[in-house]
């Protein structure tokens, strides 16, 4: 699933997540950014989901 894919100014910014069709367990995400300047981020962690 993606939540956003776009460009956007640096800083914060805050998604909603809507995981009603989702059952509760541990979920891998990962953010993928590509910086001005070409360099490239990316970042895998867990996320646990209780219902």
């Amino acid at each position: 699933m993606t939540l956003i894919n776009g460009n956007y100014t640096s800083g914060s910014h805050k998604v909603n997540f809507d995981a009603s069709g989702l059952n509760s367990g541990v979920y891998v995400y990962r953010i993928d950014a590509v910086g001005i300047d070409g360099k490239t981020f990316s970042s895998t962690m867990k996320m646990i989901l209780n219902k």
